[in-house]
């Protein structure tokens, strides 16, 4: 799958940067949901495990978001994911800087 087109900021609606435009597909974020009840970790535990903010991972468990790649690896490793799910999850990362 070739990386996601980064976008130039002036095609974009205004207020939105090209990271709020990637969504998370529903089957992983529940699977990121799942992982983390498996481990029995609460959002916060996890968040701050990955170092990341609560509602981000709020977001990325809803599918709102999807995560950059930095943040993706580091939740496969917190979250303890299997090969399939990890592959996805990181195949559907931004790919970039802000």
């Amino acid at each position: 799958m070739p990386a996601p087109a980064l976008l130039h900021a002036s095609l974009l609606p205004w207020g939105t940067t090209r990271w709020q435009r990637r969504q998370l597909p529903v089957h992983i974020a529940d699977e990121l949901r799942l992982a983390r009840q498996r481990l029995e970790l609460s959002q916060r535990q996890v968040a701050r495990l990955a170092r990341i903010s609560s509602p981000y991972l709020s977001r990325l468990e809803r599918g709102l978001r999807a995560p950059r790649m930095p943040v993706a690896v580091r939740l496969a490793e917190v979250l303890s994911l299997d090969g399939e799910v990890m592959e996805e999850l990181l195949d559907e990362a931004v790919v970039g800087c802000r």
